[in-house]
């Protein structure tokens, strides 16, 4: 029987993005909505769509979005967005996070996930699904350990070196053990 962590890796994506003519490279996590609807949401954080930590969001400089999720030991394409179809496709909140509308899909087994704010003393253990810059084309697991709950503050345990960290923004954190998603990773 697989772990939870392991079942959750199916609802790790790469999203890659054009905005204003230049990459950029950011995770996220898959919430699958009931049956009855027709769309299930991305959970990202929202400075993946800004030119740079200095320019706002703006929605008219992405270019176009694509979503890839994994499959065995590949990305394969989920979802590729058109700029004219971002305004409709994005939910912007003002803190660093944003929801994509994707279309369902019913050959690729999303799980399904809670998401809570309250942990327990036993919830030490976090991870997370997430992409890189040290390897940008397979979904990698990120163990975190709690520091701060009452600012959602994580130690990384993952022997990553700074450089590479970048491309996680936007990964779920995960109560280990648990299908409990407690934060996505922002600036």
């Amino acid at each position: 029987m697989a772990l939870v962590s392991e079942n959750l890796k199916s609802c790790g994506i790469k999203i890659s993005a054009s905005i204003g003519g230049v990459p950029s490279i950011g995770s996220g996590i898959v919430y699958v909505t009931p049956n009855f609807c027709d769309y299930n949401y991305v959970l990202t954080a929202k400075h993946i769509f800004q030119e740079d930590s200095q320019t706002p969001y703006d929605s008219s400089q992405i270019l176009n979005i694509q979503l890839f999720y994994s499959e065995l030991k590949e990305l394969k394409k989920l979802q590729y967005i058109k700029k004219e179809e971002v305004k409709n496709r994005l939910i912007v909140f003002e803190k660093d996070f944003l929801i994509i509308l994707i279309n369902k899909t019913d050959d690729i087994p999303f799980n399904q996930i809670l998401v809570g704010e309250n942990l327990e003393d036993s919830d030490t253990d976090f991870f997370s699904w997430g992409v890189f810059s040290a390897n940008e084309e397979q979904i990698h697991k990120f163990m975190f350990k709690r520091n701060d709950p009452s600012i959602k503050r994580f130690e990384m345990t993952s022997k990553i070196e700074e450089s590479y960290l970048s491309g996680m923004s936007g990964a779920g954190v995960f109560i280990d053990g648990k299908n409990i998603l407690y934060g996505i990773i922002n600036s």
